[in-house]
């Protein structure tokens, strides 16, 4: 397992949607969240991965750079101290489809 730790520069979960034949097992807690945020999944084969979170009117509050991973299970973790209290659409995207859960923030 692979960890990375997204910094928040500016800025069990609900299933959204689900589009990719590579991503598996997208979870994201804990939700609601308050201070920190974990989302896991896993590969089946290496891709280069985006991690994006967005806010209820689709704004990218939270972004990091395509990167490269291998196929087996990942977790990235970022601070959500830093955003307001609401809903948050975390979004992982491979190079053939993407997973989306919701996640809240709370105070």
């Amino acid at each position: 397992t692979r960890t990375v730790t997204v910094p928040c520069r500016n800025t069990d979960a609900s299933f959204l949607s689900m589009t990719s034949n590579e991503l598996e097992h997208l979870s994201v807690y804990p939700n609601p969240a308050t201070a920190d945020a974990h989302v896991t999944f896993s590969l089946n084969n290496a891709s280069k991965v985006q991690f994006t979170v967005l806010d209820a009117v689709g704004r990218v509050v939270l972004s990091d750079a395509a990167e490269q991973m291998t196929a087996g299970n990942h977790q990235i973790n970022f601070a959500t101290s830093s955003l307001a209290a609401g809903i948050y659409h975390v979004v992982v995207t491979t190079e053939t489809g993407k997973l989306t859960q919701q996640l809240s923030v709370v105070r």
